[in-house]
């Protein structure tokens, strides 16, 4: 109605609202639209360690691969100038980076571009527990400008719960999986802050 578009207009100072009619349909300004992506998320690996209930790499076509994104179509991409315009590349997605056999590798090529890296993973990778995956995993993190850790919760039950120990009966689980404990994931955060 005119009157609530009045008083919209007003709360906004000046900024044009627009009240979409039913049946129209919302469109973006052409500014909105960039030619290049400013964040890119790159799924490292579609494998991962662990069988969360709740993850949906397990539905779908593409629960039985383990897939890891190509060294050589990382420096293809830079060559190609995909990153500029760009300033942050997140490997994550439905897969544990860390699983990645050259992660650091992939994170260098990466940052050439002068684009700041980060990854989002579960953390169990990071622990002494992974022996010198852990070690490998521990170098190339060094090398990003970010990384999220995964928090599911704060006590072992709802670790038990949330990250549970690889089953084999289901597809695409790779790499050690072990049991791993809230204060377990607390010592990994304090190891890499």
């Amino acid at each position: 109605t005119p009157a609530s578009r009045d008083s919209l207009n007003e709360g906004s100072k000046g900024v044009d609202v627009k009240i979409w009619k039913e049946g129209e349909t919302p469109t973006l300004p052409k500014s909105y639209n960039v030619a290049i992506p400013e964040i890119y998320q790159i799924e490292a690996t579609c494998a991962c360690n662990y069988e969360c209930p709740m993850c949906f790499r397990f539905y779908g076509p593409r629960q039985h691969e383990n897939s890891y994104f190509s060294v050589d179509l990382a420096r293809k991409m830079v060559e190609r100038g995909d990153f500029a315009g760009s300033y942050f590349v997140e490997f994550q997605l439905s897969g544990e980076p860390l699983l990645h056999p050259k992660l650091g590798e992939l994170i260098g090529i990466v940052k050439s571009t002068g684009v700041k890296t980060g990854l989002s993973t579960n953390g169990s990778l990071l622990h002494p527990k992974a022996g010198k995956l852990a070690e490998r995993n521990m170098e190339a993190i060094g090398l990003l400008d970010a990384i999220t850790i995964s928090v599911d919760s704060v006590d072992n039950e709802g670790y038990e719960l949330y990250r549970p120990v690889k089953n084999t009966s289901k597809g695409g689980t790779k790499g050690p999986s072990f049991s791993f404990s809230a204060g377990e994931l607390f010592e990994v955060i304090d190891a890499i802050a």
